[in-house]
């Protein structure tokens, strides 16, 4: 990866990109933990769409990205979208590509998320992570997330289990 990496506000004329990247982000990250139709039916057009609705609708989003390279990650906050998570905000994304993992880019990506919902006046936070995906709830544990709860639902008509992570002080997510 080419550094260095910057982290700022997605735009709409980002959008497109994004959806690209978050179906690259799904096929890296869940293959053998989704079925792989449920993975291979992602589209990027559509979800370019649903970024587009993201931040229509007031949600911080935030991309990694470098000059040379483009787009490595990106994340999204705001109020609560799951009525189960019981915090004031929620992460409802945070996707990296593989080869930005484990490099403290995630954890930056999620103090500027922390950093956006404290600057609205939220104070707790949660997200949801697919419950098989072990490395990402280690990586929410390691930063004090708290297991808190498990939620079963259908993703496109797939059978799926989320687990629940909350931090009841926003303030251990932010960079000091």
């Amino acid at each position: 990866m080419t550094p260095p990496l910057r982290i700022r506000a997605a735009q709409i004329a980002d959008t497109d990109a994004i959806g690209r990247l978050h179906v690259e982000c799904w096929k890296a990250s869940y293959r053998g933990l989704l079925p792989d139709a449920l993975i291979d039916g992602r589209d990027p057009r559509q979800r370019a769409a649903v970024w587009r609705g993201a931040l229509a609708q007031g949600y911080g989003v935030y991309v990694v990205e470098t000059d040379a390279e483009g787009l490595f990650g990106v994340g999204s906050c705001g109020a609560p979208f799951h009525p189960e998570i019981q915090a004031d905000g929620e992460i409802t994304a945070l996707y990296l590509l593989p080869q930005a993992q484990r490099m403290g880019i995630g954890r930056s990506l999620l103090a500027w998320m922390a950093e956006d919902l404290a600057d609205r006046g939220f104070s707790s936070v949660g997200l949801l992570v697919l419950t098989a995906n072990a490395p990402a709830r280690r990586f929410y544990e390691a930063l004090g997330g708290r297991a808190a709860g498990e939620v079963q639902g259908t993703h496109d008509g797939y059978a799926v289990a989320d687990t629940i992570y909350l931090w009841d002080d926003l303030d251990v997510l932010r960079i000091r």
